[in-house]
């Protein structure tokens, strides 16, 4: 680009008070000349039009005010199937009303000195386009500086921090993502071509497993964006059917029976444990694959046998990537917070968040803001799904069951007995319902609906139905499960059989 007086342009009034507003004592980050490079582009060489489309030059990427109502105007013009030129842009800006203020058509002739390349013009606009972000970024941090000074003194401050904290987060991750501005309609072709990407990414490789062959055979394993609910009443096994999951995926367990292939970065499972403290849900875990009941643990009645078992679990287990977060009372910001910054941390080290579960869900809180506990709960899963969506990952959230089930006849639960709100029902992608006739000390008696149970009865001890009540994605059904107290943990039943639903 060339630096004499003829060929450098002629910055307007206007312009020179933009550079004059700072930031912290200083301009914010610009660089005028590769703005006119753009534009003397677009006005001269017609093949730039599509390529600025392509990389999504949007007017807010120009920090001058007049580079703005030029790239506008030369974007209705590209719109109007117009072909551009200097008498065509020249007229319209006129006719807007805006000419005298970009600088007359004088200023238009000297963007011809400044255009850029058909080469450089990737360059340019990804150079603009940064310094957009940072202004962003900036705008961003002043605005969220101004909330954190006007903070009111009787308010809860933990909610107002979380708060504070997930906003910043959400819009500095859109900002930096560069979605924060412009279109966000992308084209079927766009869509088909990411999809067949993330296929050829994944090597054809299936998704992680739920550890439990009936499951992955209805589900198909889990799934990047679903928000999957697992019901019960308390006690029936949400937590360590939840925990089975978790240890298959961070194994790297995938359907079919395989495993995560050595290149591909470590698999990484969050739990938000809001009912249990992390030790004792490692120690259920540990137990479980030791084989040692937990109480055995509890009254301190080891053996040195167990000692050793214990030992050898933990040291394997201590191995796959299980992060706990015990806080109590959390709220939809905290959790969203979290996750979010788990994310980046995993893809900081090379590794991979593979999957988020929340024990359990009514024990989370909402913004604050609601009416009622439904709107509360409402809010809450309509942030999981948002948040399970926007950063494609799986989430589980366990969720309670009201205890009018237990006054039926049919003790098997219905996605309509889920406790506090019809959103859970709306929200999910999952819903799987957990059923044990030896709960309510029935086992295999029950019956639905005046038949008698498709699995046949008597059933053994720890026969449960995993019910998939709903999938989007795919059919309903229900699996035999079983049991095992001593490890607290599910399998597939030993006569693995799926059932419809």
């Amino acid at each position: 680009m060339g630096t004499n007086a003829l060929s450098k342009p002629r910055y307007t009034a206007r312009e020179a008070e933009l550079q004059d507003r700072d930031l912290g004592g200083r301009a914010p980050p610009h660089d005028l000349e590769k703005e006119a490079g753009i534009l003397g582009a677009l006005l001269f060489l017609p093949e730039t039009i599509d390529l600025a489309a392509s990389l999504g030059v949007v007017p807010e990427d120009f920090y001058s005010e007049s580079h703005r109502r030029i790239f506008e105007a030369i974007r209705e013009i590209v719109a109007a199937g117009v072909t551009v030129d200097m008498v065509v842009l020249a007229t319209r800006l006129n006719d807007a009303g805006r000419l005298v203020q970009v600088g007359n058509m004088a200023y238009l002739t000297q963007l011809l000195g400044s255009m850029c390349t058909v080469t450089t013009f990737p360059q340019y606009v990804a150079d603009v386009k940064a310094r957009s972000r940072m202004r962003a970024l900036a705008r961003e941090m002043q605005v969220r500086l101004a909330e954190i000074y006007t903070c009111d003194p009787g308010a809860d401050v933990t909610a107002f921090a979380d708060q504070i904290a997930t906003g910043t987060m959400t819009n500095v991750a859109a900002i930096a993502t560069d979605t924060a501005r412009g279109s966000h309609w992308k084209s079927f072709r766009d869509a088909t071509v990411d999809f067949f990407t993330m296929a050829k990414e994944r090597g054809g490789e299936p998704p992680p497993s739920w550890g439990i062959h009936g499951m992955d055979a209805v589900l198909g394993g889990l799934h990047p964006g679903d928000l999957t609910i697992i019901a019960a009443r308390p006690g029936a096994g949400k937590t360590a059917l939840a925990m089975g999951v978790a240890l298959a995926v961070a194994s790297g367990k995938l359907i079919g029976g395989r495993l995560m292939r050595e290149d591909t970065p470590v698999p990484v499972v969050g739990v938000f444990a809001l009912e249990m403290p992390a030790d004792q849900l490692a120690g259920r875990v540990v137990c479980g694959d030791a084989n040692i009941p937990m109480n055995t643990v509890r009254t301190g009645r080891l053996s040195d046998v167990d000692w050793k078992k214990l030992s050898k679990s933990a040291s394997v287990l201590s191995k796959t990537s299980i992060l706990f977060d015990d806080r109590s009372g959390a709220s939809i910001d905290m959790v969203a917070n979290g996750i979010k910054q788990l994310a980046a941390t995993c893809l900081k080290a090379g590794k991979q968040l593979r999957l988020v579960i929340i024990d359990y869900l009514q024990l989370m809180r909402g913004t604050g803001k609601e009416n009622n506990r439904e709107q509360e709960i409402a809010g809450i899963t309509r942030g999981l799904k948002g948040l399970a969506k926007d950063l494609r990952i799986p989430i589980i959230a366990l969720s309670q069951i009201n205890r009018v089930v237990e006054t039926r006849a049919d003790k098997r639960p219905t996605m309509a007995d889920l406790r506090e709100s019809g959103a859970i029902e709306q929200d999910a992608d999952n819903i799987v319902l957990l059923y044990r006739p030896g709960y309510y000390g029935e086992e295999g008696q029950s019956t639905r609906g005046g038949q008698k149970n498709a699995f046949q009865s008597p059933k053994p001890a720890g026969h449960t139905e995993g019910i998939v009540a709903k999938q989007r994605a795919g059919e309903t059904g229900v699996v035999a499960l079983k049991f095992e107290p001593v490890q607290t943990v599910f399998v597939d039943a030993e006569e693995y059989e799926v059932r419809e639903w």
